[in-house]
């Protein structure tokens, strides 16, 4: 009777905890329940936190740091559960890290990216001060193991110390990567003028064609006409330097032969 009594308490907790609902499915609800009680009775079995995830703090150089961890087989730590800050470090801030993708694994609240096995990436910072100086950093994570029971949320605190700021270091993503938007700018800039190297070199021969540049200027022609002529033989001379320029596959309007040498 006493073991019956435990089992119906045990399998309302189990269903409360769930969020058993009558829309919900009774057999998945089941079976999420006893995978729950299976992990709460092997629970001395598991490895104590720092085995299960070693956590590594160092300097990689004077603006940037690196923290990678260590995880068990049987083991993972969430891909959205880390946070970092710095603690009394003055003159430093942390700057977004570059974290990379994780696996997908299904859980009952839908796809979550994980680590297994080993994980690292940088935290880059920014500094106020090139003097060599130290910094706490705070690491907060989480992880579970893979029979269904997970830690609380892990923290760690680590002492670093940053060198004097060299020039030749990493600097922060900010300050060292141009942006998408003067990349893309900068593509499109070049692909607008590659289109327009040909059209503009046609115009520039046929207006100069058109009005006479071929044609023998008249003894004693006035200056008007002398420097009409002059005018459309310069846009010749420009229209054929542009047909040259896009044989040879360059895209500046304004620097048709660049990519041409001469001996």
């Amino acid at each position: 009777m006493l073991g019956y009594r435990f089992l119906r308490r045990l399998i309302l907790l189990l269903m409360f905890c769930t969020g058993f609902s009558y829309a919900a499915d009774p057999l998945s609800i089941l079976q999420s329940g006893a995978q729950k009680a299976v992990g709460l009775f092997q629970q001395d079995d598991l490895l104590p936190a720092d085995q299960a995830f070693h956590f590594i703090a160092e300097v990689k150089d004077s603006r940037t740091l690196r923290v990678s961890w260590q995880i068990a087989d049987g083991y993972y730590l969430y891909r959205d559960r880390f946070r970092f800050s710095l603690i009394d470090s003055p003159g430093v801030e942390l700057q977004t890290p570059q974290m990379p993708a994780g696996k997908l694994k299904q859980e009952d609240n839908g796809p979550v990216e994980v680590y297994y096995h080993e994980v690292s990436f940088e935290l880059p910072l920014q500094r106020s001060a090139n003097a060599a100086l130290s910094v706490k950093l705070h690491a907060r994570f989480q992880g579970c193991a893979e029979r269904g029971v997970c830690y609380p949320p892990m923290e760690k605190n680590e002492v670093l110390d940053l060198p004097v700021y060299s020039v030749g270091d990493a600097a922060s993503p900010a300050q060292n990567r141009p942006s998408a938007t003067s990349s893309a700018a900068a593509a499109v800039s070049s692909s607008a003028q590659s289109a327009l190297m040909l059209p503009a070199a046609l115009v520039l021969i046929i207006t100069a064609v058109y009005f006479g540049v071929l044609d023998r200027l008249p003894a004693g022609a006035d200056a008007g006409k002398r420097l009409k002529k002059a005018l459309m033989l310069s846009l010749l001379i420009w229209g054929v330097l542009l047909l040259i320029g896009v044989t040879a596959g360059n895209s500046n309007l304004m620097h048709p032969l660049s990519p041409l040498s001469f001996p």
